[in-house]
């Protein structure tokens, strides 16, 4: 009875210290990502980029740096040639 009763309780400290590791695991994962989103928000938010617009220059970098990450990940390129990039003409239009 007392050797049931130990490998018990042995067998459920296990259990309750293997299912702690996995949660502290699981938030610092979370953390983690976190962490890597706010980075690339820090850098694609950045004036560096002078504001992103429409086929400026920072629109090329803010492009080839997504391209970049979509490759890093093992993403099936979609675009024109093979690539993550497709071009569209776009029509600037100014107001009087």
């Amino acid at each position: 009875m007392k050797l049931s009763l130990g490998l018990g309780a042995i067998l459920t400290g296990t259990l309750l210290i293997a299912c702690q590791s996995e949660q502290v695991q699981h938030t610092s994962e979370i953390s983690d990502d976190a962490s890597r989103i706010k980075s690339h928000l820090r850098f694609l938010s950045d004036d560096l980029l002078e504001g992103r617009d429409t086929g400026a220059r920072g629109h090329e970098i803010a492009s080839l740096y997504i391209a970049a990450e979509f490759e890093k990940y093992g993403l099936t390129p979609a675009g024109d040639n093979g690539t993550y990039m497709q071009r569209v003409n776009f029509v600037q239009a100014y107001i009087d």
